[in-house]
This record gives C-alpha cells, structure tokens and sequence, in this order.
C-alpha cells in the first residue's frame, strides 16, 4: 500500500502572508523591538557579572586587563590601607622610619609595654622618658645596649581621648 503524494499547498490570504512575513523578519533579523535592545544588553551584563566567558575568548582577555587596570591604577589613598608589621605589634616596637643621613629613628611604642597602660590619660614625662628608654635599652634589637637619645615623645590619642601609641624619636 502506497500513501498518495501530497500536493495540495497552503494557501495564505494576503494579509495573512505579510503578517507571516513580518513575523519571520523580526524574529530572525535583529528585531527591532526596544525590548530585544534591553534583553540583549541584560544578558551582556549577566555574562560579565556571572563570568560566563570561555578562558581566551576576547571579551574574558578584556576583563582580565580591566581588572589588572583597576589593581594597578587605583590610588591607595582610596582604601585607607596600611601595612600592619605584626612581630612589631606582638613587641610592642615598630620601626616607622630611619635617616641613615641624620641617624634619626622613628619608633612607634604600644602602650601594653608599660607597667601602667591602664592609664588612658598618661601624657609623656621624666618617667615615661625614663621607661622608654628603659623598654629600647632592654628590648629592641638593634637598640640593645646602644648609646641613643631620645629626641621627642608624642603620645597618639584616639577620638576617645585613650592612648593609641608613642611615637618616639630617636638620634645614635
């Protein structure tokens, strides 16, 4: 049994033929709809923010490079970062600067260091003096038995009015 061969078309009235025609033209031809624009830039966004770029391709290449830009380029000022050395934190002393012209040292001293830093309105005096140079000629490395006279004490307060730290300078 053989089926018969079909033949017969469909025929489409002509208002119905354009309507086909537009249908196919503006879903396979970059549609010209406004929210085909909006949908075209969502999934942009979604690809960047979700990472969906294949490792190579140019747009993945190009994000990689604003990234490094961005590293590299950024004002450090804006994060309001600094270093933190914490062996001088544990001690109690950081070096935060040295004049090998003028053999002057800035040392930043911790009030846990002394006897009293319970003490958050201590101000720098003959027994501070005396106790920082006490604390440097025992403790610091470089300072141990060392001949060195302290130049300048300033305590650093918090907005509280507690002690933060001394910054002490030094001359050899």
């Amino acid at each position: 049994m053989t089926l018969p061969a079909r033949t017969a078309k469909f025929q489409l009235e002509p208002d119905q033929a354009a309507i086909a025609q537009a249908i196919q033209v503006g879903c396979h031809q970059g549609c010209d709809r406004p929210h085909a624009a909006m949908r075209k830039l969502l999934r942009a966004i979604s690809s960047v923010v979700l990472w969906s770029y294949d490792r190579g391709s140019w747009p993945y290449d190009v994000m990689v490079v604003a990234i490094v830009l961005f590293v590299l380029i950024t004002p450090r000022k804006w994060f309001h970062d600094q270093p933190q050395n914490a062996a001088g934190i544990r001690s109690g002393i950081i070096v935060v600067s040295r004049n090998p012209v003028t053999h002057i040292e800035t040392l930043r001293l911790y009030p846990n260091l002394f006897a009293d830093s319970k003490d958050p309105v201590k101000v720098p005096n003959a027994k501070t003096t005396d106790d920082i140079r006490e604390i440097l000629g025992n403790s610091a490395g470089d300072l141990k038995n060392a001949n060195f006279r302290i130049q300048k004490i300033q305590a650093i307060r918090a907005s509280d009015g507690s002690l933060l730290y001394y910054e002490v300078q030094i001359k050899r």
